[in-house]
């Protein structure tokens, strides 16, 4: 006669659902009990002589398709947030200087005195401001190529692919929208009497395009 006694221990973990450190430190002592039950239960079997491999009659291999290239967007997809904060705030200093800044200082009523039609002026001004923010994107993409020969890990190396074909193709994409923000900022601060004004103007523009990347993270599944 085999007379087999099972004792169940319960743990009782207590925490607190709003504390954020607590909820980190509660996962991690249910696996550590998940593997001690199914450390405890393997060894039961095995003294028993029954293989271990009747607790899991269906066996789940994972195949990734993903080649690496694709594998490595996942690190190279936080680029462009730092590139066009950099091209925001480039395009924005130059832009409310050669508006508001020149209003401020008195200098933008002599230069409207001169031959030159308004529309010369504003497209003059307006293609200061692009150059300036296209510099500041082709300086900002073309830094993350000797940034990868700081890179310690093999694996990490492997996975951030980003060479001189990415970043001109980048450049190419950052391009329209370093001119079309140079005009938006324009065309806000041109109607503030000062640099002040003109850069609480311009907060609305600047919120808005630093939540352009989040949109990819609330919606995963789109483009």
């Amino acid at each position: 006669v085999v007379v087999v006694v099972v004792v169940v221990v319960c743990v009782v973990v207590v925490s607190d659902s709003a504390n954020k450190r607590a909820e980190a430190g509660t996962g991690r002592l249910q696996r550590l009990v998940a593997g001690f039950n199914r450390e405890r239960a393997t060894l039961a079997l095995a003294m028993r002589g029954v293989s271990a491999e009747v607790l899991e009659p269906v066996r789940l291999d994972e195949r990734d398709l993903a080649n690496p290239q694709t594998r490595g967007t996942q690190i190279t997809g936080m680029l462009p947030f730092f590139v066009l904060m950099a091209v925001l705030y480039g395009a924005l200093n130059a832009a409310l200087d050669t508006t508001a800044g020149e209003r401020e200082r008195g200098s933008l009523e002599p230069l409207l005195m001169n031959p030159a039609s308004p529309l010369a002026l504003v497209l003059g001004k307006w293609a200061a401001v692009s150059a300036v923010a296209l510099l500041i994107a082709v300086l900002s993409c073309f830094s993350f190529i000797p940034a990868q020969w700081l890179l310690r890990s093999d694996s990490l190396a492997a996975l951030f692919q980003f060479g001189v074909r990415e970043a001109l193709w980048f450049v190419a994409v950052v391009a329209p929208f370093a001119a079309a923000l140079s005009a938006l900022l324009m065309a806000v601060a041109i109607r503030c009497k000062s640099v002040k004004e003109a850069q609480a103007s311009t907060a609305g523009v600047v919120l808005g395009v630093s939540l352009l990347p989040l949109f990819g993270l609330l919606n995963p599944g789109a483009e």
